[in-house]
């Protein structure tokens, strides 16, 4: 690069800077004349008591927030075959790409309220949150009953999934640090000291 050519570079960054400069000392200006303060301008807005309880879905451990329905082992048989086989296979063990529901769901969760919350929230995966309180209750009955946890004339509801203990219930505690966060000892992303 010529000497010139670096002149004029330097003195067209130095124009760009100092307009830079200008523009936002302008913007400070007219700000303080309206009497607003752009560093602490609030955004957006509350939400409302409505839009916070759309998102209140979650189902707690001991069963809070677990809404009225019911649902059979065969009425999970027939969801499960219209809505869950593309992914899970038909007996919901078999699809390479997945780990596999049966035997699985035995190991996996500390209670069945968490599996009604877990299906509730993301299943099934192309429409999640999209099935009604009695197919979750369905299924819960199904995958249940599949693990040999319920036996097949189990009717899961609000009462009775509190009433199942899963079989590896005991492995999990209340974490002190989490707010009750109910989490299995030993996992990579537990609190607990070695």
């Amino acid at each position: 690069m010529s000497g010139l050519n670096q002149k004029r570079s330097i003195m067209t960054m130095l124009f760009a800077l100092a307009g830079i400069i200008l523009f936002i000392a302008s913007a400070v200006e007219v700000a303080a004349q309206d009497g607003s303060n752009l560093v602490n301008q609030p955004v957006g807005r509350d939400a409302s008591d409505s839009e916070i309880a759309a998102w209140d879905i979650d189902i707690e451990p001991d069963g809070t927030g677990l809404p009225a329905g019911s649902g059979t082992v065969a009425q999970g048989r027939k969801i499960y075959d219209a809505k869950c086989t593309n992914c899970h296979g038909p007996t919901a063990s078999e699809n390479p790409g997945d780990t596999g529901i049966n035997p699985n769901i035995a190991n996996r969760y500390c209670c069945t309220t968490t599996l009604y919350d877990y299906i509730h929230r993301s299943m099934p995966y192309y429409a999640p949150q999209s099935l009604e309180p009695d197919e979750i209750y369905s299924l819960v009955a199904l995958l249940l009953n599949l693990n040999d946890i319920v036996p097949e004339d189990f009717v899961a509801n609000a009462t009775t999934l509190r009433a199942v203990t899963m079989p590896q219930a005991a492995n999990y505690g209340i974490n002190p640090w989490t707010s009750g966060v109910i989490e299995q000892p030993g996992d990579p992303w537990s609190h607990d000291k070695p």
